[in-house]
């Protein structure tokens, strides 16, 4: 069955490595955002929501409309991948600012699923570390109140909030804020 599939294509302890993403990706990023992961938000740029808080839509598109706002931009889209079979158990993205005089800047985001939220700091690192690689100066996040695994670990990475926007979010008919982070790299 279906959910017999997913169970083993997410089952906790497979070895998990983070790389570039490629088009070759699109088919287990599609199978990943289609979770009903606890992260609230998968990718805030492009309102990218878990189906565990509201009906999902345009399921195939996500990875393309990913790809050429991010990598194809000069930022950055990264896959936490298991490496034999190429399982996509998670992501990361740099989604430089527009316009010219903006690109030192950049919004993040990442995301697993949640056998393997135990990686998230790992790969917000490697976000971070690919956003000095292309010389981006300043980065910011907004993640949802609730998502407390995210919050601490962009904490813990010297993130400090500049804000909050108040009943930004609307799940499941309830308003939710979404708080604003920054850092200096």
């Amino acid at each position: 069955s279906a959910a017999d599939f997913e169970q083993e294509y997410f089952a906790a302890g497979q070895p998990a490595e983070i790389r570039p993403a490629n088009w070759g990706d699109l088919p287990g990023l599609t199978l990943l955002v289609t979770q009903p992961l606890a992260t609230v938000c998968l990718d805030y740029p492009r309102g990218l929501l878990s189906g565990r808080y509201l009906p999902l839509e345009r399921c195939l598109s996500n990875f393309p409309v990913l790809w050429y706002e991010t990598a194809a931009r000069g930022g950055l889209l990264s896959v936490l991948a298991e490496p034999r079979t190429a399982r996509i158990l998670g992501f990361g993205s740099a989604t430089r600012a527009p316009g010219s005089g903006r690109g030192h800047t950049a919004t993040i985001d990442f995301a697993t699923h949640e056998n393997y939220e135990s990686q998230l700091p790992e790969l917000l690192d490697q976000v971070l570390a690919g956003c000095r690689e292309r010389g981006i100066k300043q980065v910011q996040a907004f993640v949802a109140a609730g998502n407390d695994a995210k919050l601490r670990g962009l904490r813990a990475a010297g993130f400090a909030e500049i804000g909050k926007l108040a009943a930004a979010l609307k799940l499941s008919r309830e308003m939710h804020d979404v708080v604003l982070l920054g850092k200096s790299l």
